[in-house]
């Protein structure tokens, strides 16, 4: 069994401890469990507080998307008391004009 971020997302020591019970319940005897987790450290420092961008011209890549349309995405990340906290905008610009979603959370090294 294979788990890539998973524990991220949890952020208090109870969630992580009952997920990883659960998690190594369903491994069969002799079956490994793999988990892949952020290291603190290196998150700490990469969480500047600086916005990231990211634009992309999504025209005619997924359906009902018309010429013109282009996805702009800003994730903007910190460091407080061992969490980090994400704040991400998505912005799809086209012809019939803007829409924007938001998303805050926080996650766990």
């Amino acid at each position: 069994m294979a788990c890539r971020g998973v524990l991220n997302d949890l952020t208090t020591d109870p969630e992580r401890q009952a997920a990883l019970e659960a998690m190594s319940a369903s491994v069969r005897p002799g079956g490994v469990l793999i988990l892949d987790v952020r290291e603190a450290a290196g998150s700490a420092a990469r969480a500047t507080g600086t916005p990231r961008t990211r634009t992309v011209d999504v025209s005619g890549r997924l359906p009902r998307v018309g010429p013109g349309t282009v996805l702009t995405f800003t994730s903007t990340t910190t460091w407080n008391q061992g969490l980090l906290h994400v704040h991400e905008e998505h912005r799809v610009t086209s012809s019939e004009g803007e829409q924007v979603a938001t998303n805050d959370f926080r996650m766990r090294p």
